[in-house]
Order: C-alpha cells, then structure tokens, then sequence
C-alpha cells in the first residue's frame, strides 16, 4: 500500500533499474529435447495502471493470481498500480516461483526503497553492483551436483527415506486425478504465554522453536493419519555463500524431514527432530526435484511426491516504510492457492506466533481445517 505523493516516473524507473539488475527478471525458460534452458531477453516492461475501489482492487488481484504464465514468453514480472484516488494507491507485483523466492522480496524492497529515494532527489543510487548473476549460480550448482558428489548425496536421501508412505489424512472430498490447486486459510495466533513457554522449552532441550514446533505439529499429523511414520516438507533459504545474498531467484530448497513417532515422550521426539533437521541441513544443498529423480518414486499427478504437507516457520517482522511524502506497508491478502495438501506457517510477531494453515479445498472442508487448528 503506498499513501502519499507517489512519483509514477520515479515509480516506472525504480522498477526498470531491478529488472536490469537482475537478469532472472527478464529470463525466459524454453525447451529443447527436454532440456530447459535460460533465455535472458529484454522485454519491453510497463506498469498496467488501473484507477478503481479497494473492493474491486482485491478481486482484480485475486482474478490475475490464477493467470498463468508462459514461461517460453513472457515476462515473469507483472506489476499492477492500482490508483484508489486522494493519494491511496496500491502496487500489485506478481513473480513466478521460478524466478523468485521469499527471501527474494525482501531484497526487492530494499532496492526498490534505495531505487525510488534516488530518483526523487536526483541523484545516483548506491547500490552495490552485483558479483554475479542467477545464471552463473544454476551453472555452479551444474558443475557442482554431478558424478560422485551427486551420487554420495543422493544415497543420503535413498537411507534417510527409505520405505516411506503418503500422509494419509482424512479428507472430506474425494481426491481429484489432477488437482486444481485451489486453496483457502484459516488464521490462528498462540498468545504471548504459551509462545513464552515453547520458546524455554526449546532452550531447554537445547533446540530451537522451529524443531520444537516442528516435533508439535509432525504429533498433530499423527492423530489424524494415525501413521507413526510421516514425512514433512520444509522450506530452507539455501543462500549459503555471499555472492548470492543479494541475488534475486529462486534458491530457496525444501527439505524433508522424516519423523518417527513411537517415541515415549515428546522430549525423545524433540531429541529425534532436533537431529533429523540438523542432518538435513547438511544436506540442503540437491535439489528436492534431483531427490525426487533419484529415490525413482513412482509419480502421480494427484498427490506431491515424497511429502504432502509443508511446515515452515519465519521470524520477518514487516512495518511501515518510510520515502519522501510516501509511506508503504505490506498488504495481507487472501491467496486462493494451495501448493500442498496442507500448509503450515508460523510467524513471530511481538511476542506472539501468529499462524496459517493454507489447505487444499479439493480435498478439505474449511470446518475441518478450523477443527484442526483449535
């Protein structure tokens, strides 16, 4: 939400220079005897801008979040103003997975703040420029992931998840052959006490909160699967080296995590999670789909492989930005997606955790997601 005396100019250029900063905004992916290759181009970029309520702002955004796109063509950076009138506007900025991930936004920002401040007093940006660019990381990982060093990482994962099943959740529709990907979310917080507790109990055991929470919600699947074997997906930046820090792409990695729950306690299970996530953090650098590859599971159009819910937690508290006569402040809106039969996603805000369980709506109904929630 940007409020105040917005520069669209300023706005258009801050834009243009992140796109020529950053080749993977202008990257096309096209196929070649299924192979993918990266096509960096230079598209012709423009901000759509539409002058509108904030009632129907919030549908034209939910409408182009189902939009496709065609990753042969155009270009993975959409970007919508919506002008609500007295100085009341709202930036809309859609980016493929494929070229961006959460860490991702964050940079983003920043740059289009250092950007836009630059532009409105005339002068040069100080920007550092960047050391290298997404391709030369995809080449590196390339290079890297191959042979023996492949082969050695891939037989961590073939021991580690050996013999594992789907999650069998109880859902409430049957499940489609080719799922629509639709999704709802039901909102939740844990108040300052219970998250004050968790946190000592962490310390406690010498854990952190996300293997705590992790132990939690990986007992929370086995009352309803009534499976002591179960296999959760996690999200891990995977920025290890410097040089990508400041990069705009995708890198971030999902991990999975296999919990056994026929532990006598949840201490012995806090112990087990606390280990199993600090080998997978050694091992976070193969691709989930080169695991996938590799463990030679059977795919199904209908269900993720290897895991089929996502557990993350993130500790990024957003506030208001301030520029010259403009303030901007992340919006939270409805996303009517679901990547995962279930998602988890926990925040610490001010004390508090606030959470999201996003689900599937082919196979859930939102009175049972609420059920699970409580």
């Amino acid at each position: 939400k940007l409020k105040g005396e917005l520069d669209k100019r300023a706005l258009e250029e801050s834009l243009e220079t992140i796109i020529e900063r950053h080749e993977i905004l202008r990257t096309n992916f096209v196929e070649k005897e299924m192979i993918a290759y990266q096509v960096i181009g230079n598209h012709q970029f423009q901000i759509e801008t539409i002058s509108t309520t904030q009632i129907e702002m919030f549908k034209l955004v939910e409408a182009r979040l189902l939009e496709g796109f065609d990753l042969e063509n155009d270009l993975l950076f959409r970007t919508t103003l919506f002008d609500l009138g007295s100085g009341s506007y709202y930036l809309f900025v859609n980016m493929h997975h494929i070229v961006a991930d959460g860490w991702s936004i964050d940079i983003f920002i920043k740059e289009f703040i250092a950007l836009y401040q630059a532009y409105i007093e005339d002068r040069h940006h100080l920007l550092k420029p960047l050391e290298i660019q997404y391709a030369d990381y995809a080449l590196w990982q390339r290079d890297y992931l191959k042979d023996e060093v492949l082969e050695e990482k891939l037989n961590y994962y073939r021991d580690k998840l050996a013999g594992i099943e789907p999650l069998n959740l109880p859902t409430q529709y049957s499940r489609p052959i080719t799922p629509s990907y639709r999704g709802d979310r039901v909102k939740f917080v844990i108040d300052n006490s219970i998250a004050t507790e968790l946190n000592h109990l962490s310390q406690s055991h010498k854990s952190t909160l996300f293997m705590t929470l992790l132990g939690a919600f990986a007992l929370l699947m086995q009352r309803y699967s009534g499976q002591d074997d179960i296999v959760i997906g996690s999200p891990i930046a995977n920025r290890v080296s410097s040089e990508v820090e400041d990069l705009i792409g995708f890198f971030v990695n999902l991990l999975p995590f296999r919990v056994r729950l026929e532990e006598s306690s949840f201490v012995s299970l806090l112990n087990q999670v606390k280990e199993t996530t600090l080998d997978g953090y050694e091992h976070q650098d193969i691709p989930f789909e080169k695991i996938v590859e590799g463990l030679n599971i059977p795919r199904d159009t209908s269900i993720s492989p290897i895991f089929q819910v996502l557990f993350i937690l993130q500790n990024n508290q957003q506030r208001p930005l301030e520029l010259s006569n403009l303030t901007l402040e992340p919006v939270e809106f409805e996303n009517p997606t679901s990547k995962f039969d279930l998602t988890m996603e926990l925040n610490e805000v001010g004390g508090e955790i606030e959470g999201v369980l996003e689900y599937a709506t082919d196979l859930f109904s939102r009175e049972f997601i609420e059920e699970m929630v409580e």
